[in-house]
């Protein structure tokens, strides 16, 4: 992936995506922002004891890095579920005062919205449908991912845009990587029982614990939902191993920041 450098806020995207001149994206890395630790730097979480002032100004440098209106961002609150909601910009965000959408996946075709999900070792995975222009952001924990949550939203968006699997485009960012991901018999045990094919992304790591490949069973769902491997783009960058980097709450503990990843259409100048 590409790495990007704007006003010391640091993002990275994927680089066929930049081509398309109407479609933001962006997996956004802790530097760049406000927040003082354990918080540092570019903080977007809304439910840890970072100032509030804060995590406002983080958002306003990570919308002015990529020319967009801070008041577009949407972010659901996250529950480690499969819920993927299509939404159009009047449902309550986490960024706002009301009672937010609750969720893990979002979509949407509207221009001028670009949602978003916040991560600190899940898996965040973004979608495009460049001919239908449908986007979406998925919060891919080991909860959600058991559940499946890559090929619901795939289905969502095949189901209530027109979609078709093959033409979709997906970009899985940081994330932490096997290296690092080491996990009990119960998770490991909800993997394979939902799915069999899901073992040989679970490698033994001593008496009852496991390394899992969250990214690889990802991209295994979103395989078996219809899209083309060489559609998928991935970071490889594990989000424990680089803390430099990306906030990691297995490298870090809690409490610790979150970082956001987005993704919108801007509104059409002219005609396209």
């Amino acid at each position: 992936m590409k790495e990007t450098n704007a006003d010391g806020v640091t993002y990275f995207s994927a680089p066929e995506w930049d081509e398309r001149p109407e479609v933001v994206h962006a997996f956004f890395t802790r530097n760049g922002g406000v927040s003082s630790d354990p918080y540092a730097s570019l903080n977007m979480g809304q439910k840890g004891g970072d100032k509030r002032s804060h995590t406002r100004e983080n958002l306003k440098r990570a919308a002015r890095s990529l020319s967009i209106p801070v008041k577009g961002i949407f972010c659901a609150s996250q529950i480690h579920g499969d819920w993927i909601h299509r939404v159009s910009g009047g449902e309550a965000s986490i960024f706002g005062t009301a009672d937010p959408l609750q969720g893990d996946g979002l979509v949407t075709s509207d221009r001028g919205l670009y949602v978003g999900i916040l991560t600190a070792d899940c898996v965040p995975l973004l979608l495009l449908d460049p001919g239908r222009r449908v986007v979406g952001a998925v919060h891919a924990g080991w909860r959600g991912t058991a559940q499946g949550i890559a090929g619901k939203a795939v289905g969502t968006m095949c189901a209530t845009f027109g979609c078709e699997a093959s033409h979709l485009l997906v970009a899985i960012g940081p994330a932490i990587g096997p290296c690092c991901y080491v996990v009990g018999d119960e998770v490991a045990r909800a993997f394979v029982g939902r799915d069999a094919e899901n073992e040989p992304f679970l490698h033994p790591e001593g008496s009852g614990q496991w390394k899992l490949n969250l990214e690889a069973v990802n991209r295994h769902q979103l395989i078996n939902a219809g899209i083309e491997p060489g559609h998928i783009t991935s970071s490889s960058l594990c989000t424990s191993c680089r803390k430099d980097l990306f906030f990691s709450v297995r490298a870090e503990g809690e409490p610790t920041g979150r970082q956001i990843s987005l993704i919108g259409l801007r509104p059409r100048q002219g005609h396209d």
